[in-house]
């Protein structure tokens, strides 16, 4: 995919560009999905082990890379806390859902 999307960047045209967006959309919703994923088998497991949704430590390292990370690819750290701060209050709502499954 990362192929595609490098080829699809070097074009000029409207059109292609477009398709560019639109393959990076695509993407970013199939991840997302993938995350979710993650999310209730993640839930799941803090069930069996009786661990708080909450992980205050988790968080706090999940930030601090994203800060790094968006450093690295020249993006604006507040919009990257503030997408992945929604990306995460639906995880836990997954998470949440699937561990009042198994009760």
């Amino acid at each position: 995919m990362s192929q595609i999307i490098e080829q699809l960047l070097k074009l000029n045209d409207l059109e292609g560009l477009r398709k560019g967006i639109d393959t990076v959309d695509d993407a970013v919703l199939f991840l997302l999905s993938k995350r979710f994923e993650f999310a209730k088998k993640v839930g799941l497991i803090k069930k069996q082990k009786k661990l708080a949704m909450v992980q205050k430590d988790r968080e706090k390292q999940m930030f601090e890379h994203h800060k790094s990370i968006s450093a690295k690819l020249g993006l604006d750290y507040s919009f990257v806390q503030e997408l992945f701060s929604v990306i995460l209050k639906k995880s836990k709502e997954v998470q949440e859902k699937e561990m009042k499954k198994w009760i």
